[in-house]
């Protein structure tokens, strides 16, 4: 109603503008272009109104944002992943996970168990949108590889993650699959050791993690690094690194 009022406010607002311009005080007219004048400047108000809530929105987003990055960047102390361009989707279903406990409650899980506890101080949900959207838009940054593994083994065992994740591991939102192709290396073993540890995915309502649960119980630590190391092979190269502090996750 709000949308479709401000529309009109702006169309009102141009037909006025030839109507005033021949405005006769004496005419029978006085009344209804009276009437007119009021409903434009109500308009005006509105108008203004409305930017301050988009500016107010962004800003309230870009808050949001910093407060992300005391953990997802290149300089923390708790490292967390790079999350820039990752798809909007994926993040907003990420940030749900964690605020409905699915993710995030296992003190165990040290990392996620952090951010399980800080997503209560990231706003409301009706906020995740547009911060999804805003860190999706970000430059991906270019990860530092870290984990040495066998290409042709690992290309030979991601054969079975292809028909979720891609050929080129780009990711498929119908299936709830996310791009791996601009993941940092350290993380990406993490989560399979995660996985198959049953640290991540064991949640009952978590039924895309149950299947890479499935998937990675039976993956040895070797296999783990082969797959790994052929994902950074299909990264597309972006401007700037990441900071060396994964290597502190991939021991070799």
């Amino acid at each position: 109603m709000r949308v479709v009022l401000l529309r009109r406010c702006m169309n009102v607002r141009l037909e006025n503008m030839a109507l005033i311009a021949t405005f006769d005080p004496m005419s029978w007219r006085v009344i209804p272009c009276g009437l007119y004048l009021v409903f434009l400047l109500f308009c005006e108000v509105l108008l203004a109104e409305e930017k301050a809530l988009d500016a107010s929105a962004e800003s309230n987003v870009e808050i949001l944002w910093r407060g992300c990055q005391l953990c997802h960047s290149t300089i923390e102390m708790q490292r967390g992943p790079m999350i820039e361009g990752l798809p909007q989707w994926y993040l907003h279903q990420q940030l749900e996970k964690f605020s409905t406990g699915i993710r995030g409650k296992l003190s165990e899980n040290k990392s996620e168990w952090l951010m399980g506890s800080a997503i209560k101080q990231f706003g409301d949900s009706e906020d995740w949108p547009r911060l999804a959207a805003y860190i999706a838009n970000l430059p991906a940054l270019e990860p530092l590889r870290t984990v040495r593994g066998n290409h042709e083994k690992g290309k030979a065992l991601y054969a079975m993650c292809a028909s979720c994740h891609g050929p080129m591991a780009k990711g498929n939102q119908v299936l709830g699959a996310p791009p791996l192709n601009v993941q940092e290396d350290w993380y990406l073993r993490e989560q399979l050791m995660k996985y198959r540890s049953s640290m991540r995915g064991y949640h009952p309502q978590d039924l895309g993690g149950a299947t890479m649960r499935a998937v990675a119980s039976s993956l040895t630590n070797e296999q783990i690094k082969n797959i790994v190391f052929y994902l950074s092979s299909l990264q597309k190269p972006v401007k700037g690194r990441g900071s060396s502090k994964g290597q502190s996750h991939s021991k070799d």
